[in-house]
């Protein structure tokens, strides 16, 4: 695939995708999935879809009884039973939900709303969903088309592709309509942490690229340095 879009964005299946695009410079503010596990492609096309309607109500959040081991930043691991998605990296472990949950649901609230600002600004989109390595997925063709009708109906006045990554030991392409794009290959990293070679799987999306006007690039700029002090405080 190589195409240049005005807007790129990830929605799963886990953080392997975000940190992908953000890699190769394609994404540039934090979206609502970008480091959430659980539910499959076609779920979080609902997600999508819905506008997140019912998306981290604070009755619908359980308490797995695990943590996340991230020395940086401690979590308690909370699923949300109304989707299926799993947030490792949100509830400061050891404090109650009560307490965490009103400044996390505001943090996500703003990543919708700038997600669903940017789906209304930009003409040119792409949606990219990679699986796992550990995928036990089966999204065949028929799977994608209909995720892919419900995003279209959706956001009817859009020119959106969708590029599905699918762990598998040959590598192939298979493009499903004008706008559907699953590309298998293998991005696996035997017995590493993590388990996916990020350098491979970069190799994906290489040839894609995003338009940029001045005040984006400035914007984008400021959003990698702060992301980047981030990780110097850590």
């Amino acid at each position: 695939m190589k195409k240049k879009y005005d807007f790129v964005f990830g929605i799963g299946a886990a953080c392997l995708c975000s940190q992908m695009l953000r890699k190769m410079n394609l994404q540039f503010t934090s979206c609502p999935f970008d480091w959430l596990f659980g539910t499959d492609f076609s779920g979080r096309v609902d997600i999508l879809t819905s506008g997140f309607a019912d998306f981290i109500n604070k009755e619908d959040l359980v308490f797995t009884g695990g943590r996340n081991g991230d020395e940086h930043n401690p979590c308690d691991i909370y699923t949300d039973t109304k989707n299926g998605l799993t947030f490792n990296h949100d509830f400061p472990q050891g404090v109650p939900l009560d307490e965490s949950y009103p400044a996390i649901r505001a943090k996500y609230d703003r990543r919708i709303g700038r997600l669903m600002a940017n789906l209304d600004r930009f003409g040119d989109i792409l949606i990219v969903y990679v699986e796992t390595p550990a995928n036990t997925e089966t999204t065949d063709a028929e799977t994608l088309k209909k995720g892919y009708d419900k995003i279209a109906a959706r956001f009817p006045d859009k020119n959106i592709d969708l590029l599905y990554i699918a762990v598998a030991d040959d590598r192939r392409e298979e493009a499903i309509g004008e706008h559907i794009l699953k590309l298998s290959f293998n991005y696996k990293k035997a017995g590493g942490i993590p388990p996916h070679d990020a350098r491979v799987l970069r190799t994906a999306v290489k040839d894609i690229k995003v338009r940029q006007t001045i005040p984006d690039r400035w914007w984008h700029f400021v959003f990698k340095m702060k992301k980047r002090l981030k990780r110097l405080k850590k």
